[in-house]
């Protein structure tokens, strides 16, 4: 789980980074022409790629080892929303991807690059949430056990 959290931040910074740069080099012109909705969904994209960050950085203590586990810290629920929102939105780009191509495949055909691009967001919004529900299983197993073991040295110490 943690090459699958490292993968997530790698691909949160790319969109981040490449979104900007787009952004940049669109308003650096002196008509930009990204319209008003292309606009707005790239700084969702930025905003969420960004909270994904975080969500994975903070979510990233509870596959430390036992000793350095913080279980009396627990994950904001703004993470872990932000984190379903990014998966979320890798699905709806898959699907958006989907339907255009379905929509327009008479007239315009498609190649393999956009199946790869199509099957890469379905796939990366899929593990991302698998992850996410992965982790909130742990986490209450890791509080279970961790409960378990505190209530056994409590009858340990009352008997001696």
């Amino acid at each position: 789980m943690r090459f699958l959290k490292i993968l997530l931040i790698i691909v949160s910074v790319i969109a981040i980074v490449t979104l900007s740069y787009i952004l940049w080099e669109d308003f650096s012109l002196p008509e930009p022409t990204t319209s008003f909705s292309l606009f707005s969904y790239i700084f969702l994209v930025i905003i969420l790629s960004f909270l994904n960050i975080l969500y994975q950085l903070k979510s990233f203590r509870f596959y430390r080892r036992r000793e350095k586990q913080q279980l009396h810290k627990k994950l904001h629920k703004v993470f872990w929303v932000a984190g379903l929102f990014f998966s979320g939105f890798l699905i709806y780009i898959a699907a958006s991807e989907f339907y255009r191509l379905y929509i327009y495949y008479e007239i315009i055909g498609f190649n393999i690059d956009q199946v790869y691009r199509l099957l890469l967001f379905l796939v990366l919004g899929s593990l991302s949430f698998l992850e996410i529900a992965f982790l909130k299983k742990r986490i209450k197993r890791l509080k279970t056990e961790r409960d378990t073991k505190e209530e056994i040295d409590d009858i340990g110490n009352l008997i001696t």
